[in-house]
């Protein structure tokens, strides 16, 4: 090698040594906060874990206890007598949460006999029904809509004529609510709800109010 060359040779060894050194440096100075970082974030997905989630979704299961107040001005004494008969029933429930704000559900409801001195009456009918809910939490108050099929059946009296014949009519129906899950864990809730049955049709006049309590499983 000449003599030229040797000076041009050392000056690239030097550099590549300076940046070999460089590097070392900051890999040195980089790793505690890589690490840092990993810590931080293994750490944030440990808590999100750990945290409950009541709003997650997917599909559950429900039964309720119904206290059932009629508004019919078909029963009782006279067409003017509002006596708001009470009975009792249940409500059972399918549906999917689909996300924190909305669900989806199948409603099958039975209420008992409703007894008047003149016009006797039980329902049961099927709903299709939106939850549209308020928060995401432990208590989650929510809002109801739908809409179905209802049947009334008259023991003694046909319940929407007034004849004297005992039979079943079948008619559509709409429901509006109001309730809230308390959520026990996030598989378990405790439900309240209070809802209205507006009969429209050939069972128009027979609306009734519902109230209950119950339990609701994912």
């Amino acid at each position: 090698m000449s003599r030229r060359g040797a000076p041009r040779v050392r000056i690239r060894l030097a550099l590549r040594a300076g940046a070999a050194l460089a590097a070392l440096l900051a890999a040195a100075v980089s790793a505690p906060g890589l690490a840092t970082a990993q810590a931080q974030t293994e750490s944030e997905t440990q808590r999100r874990l750990q945290t409950p989630n009541y709003a997650r979704g997917g599909y559950y299961i429900a039964l309720e206890g119904l206290y059932a107040i009629e508004n019919s001005p078909l029963v009782g004494d006279s067409p003017d007598d509002d006596k708001y008969i009470s009975s009792g029933g249940f409500q059972f429930r399918f549906g999917n949460r689909h996300n924190r704000w909305l669900g989806t559900e199948i409603d099958v409801i039975y209420i008992h006999t409703f007894h008047s001195p003149n016009d006797d009456f039980l329902a049961w009918g099927m709903t299709l029904a939106e939850r549209l809910y308020m928060t995401r939490g432990r208590f989650q108050p929510y809002i109801t809509a739908g809409a179905g099929f209802l049947s009334l059946r008259a023991p003694d009296r046909r319940a929407t004529t007034g004849s004297s014949s005992s039979g079943t009519e079948t008619g559509f129906a709409m429901t509006f609510g109001m309730g809230a899950e308390i959520y026990v864990t996030e598989s378990f809730a405790i439900t309240m709800l209070a809802n209205y049955q507006l009969t429209v049709g050939g069972i128009e006049d027979h609306d009734f109010i519902t109230a209950g309590i119950g339990i609701q499983l994912f």
